[in-house]
């Protein structure tokens, strides 16, 4: 702001921060010295919301103000707009899951690696849904495939930056086991084939429902049996050329 903006068009980019400079004047307007400076009291530390309000409200087409939660606060729909653009702005205002599920699935894979195998990008219910318990158990539920492939492309990540056979892959929820294990029984063939060693997907619900695969498809568990024996290890050296661009795609930022 060059300090030239007309009172009116304060109060159209405003809105309701007009309001906020209003009962803050009127609050502490008769402590203020008249004869003082008005960039010198809008730095006192009461006008400082509103201050910060004026500045952001100069931020049409510029993502980088719309990152402050006071942006939400006062201009909920036009920032709402943008985090369903940039993921990386869902993450800011919460709205991560609720916007861009495959990648709060594949970020929270990874970050299990990185940060804990417990980690869960945990959201608050935003605009009155269920948070990132619903969202991830709908992403889970619905979009299942994509699931999968997200599983495999961390394992695959953790293969090259680790320069060895990832054994297995914990997921904390259930579900995927339970309603397709004929899909990660394959998931965990497709892995073992591309890293030359064992691969098993574990979860909550995996032990029971592998039992009872198992038991029902023998000949799919002899079929297991002769591509373990048949494998050729691959060099450590390697696993830095296998599957680049898998990998790199794994690898992009929300």
């Amino acid at each position: 702001m060059d300090g030239t903006l007309d009172a009116n068009e304060v109060q159209d980019s405003l809105g309701d921060p007009a309001a906020v400079l209003k009962a803050a004047w009127s609050e502490h307007g008769p402590a203020i010295d008249a004869r003082s400076d008005l960039r010198t009291w809008l730095r006192l530390k009461c006008f400082k919301d509103v201050h910060r309000t004026m500045y952001v409200a100069t931020a049409s087409g510029k993502k980088d103000y719309d990152w402050p939660h006071l942006a939400m606060r006062y201009w909920p729909e036009r920032v709402d707009a943008k985090c369903r653009q940039d993921p990386s702005l869902g993450v800011a205002h919460g709205s991560f899951w609720a916007y861009h599920p495959a990648r709060a699935w594949a970020w929270e894979l990874r970050l299990q690696d990185e940060i804990a195998p417990d980690f869960r990008i945990e959201e608050a219910p935003y605009h009155g849904d269920g948070g990132d318990r619903e969202h991830r158990a709908a992403y889970l539920a619905e979009h299942w495939e994509d699931a999968l492939a997200a599983i495999t492309k961390e394992v695959l990540r953790r293969r090259r930056k680790k320069k060895a056979p990832q054994p297995e892959l914990t997921l904390l929820e259930p579900g995927l086991w339970s309603k397709h294990p004929a899909e990660c029984w394959q998931l965990e063939l497709d892995i073992i084939a591309k890293q030359s060693a064992d691969f098993h997907l574990r979860a909550p619900d995996e032990p029971a429902t592998r039992a009872a695969f198992e038991q029902s498809h023998p000949e799919l568990v002899a079929e297991r049996e002769t591509l373990l024996m048949e494998l050729t290890p691959i060099d450590g050296l390697m696993f830095g050329d296998i599957d680049e661009a898998v990998c790199d795609e794994a690898e992009d930022s929300p």
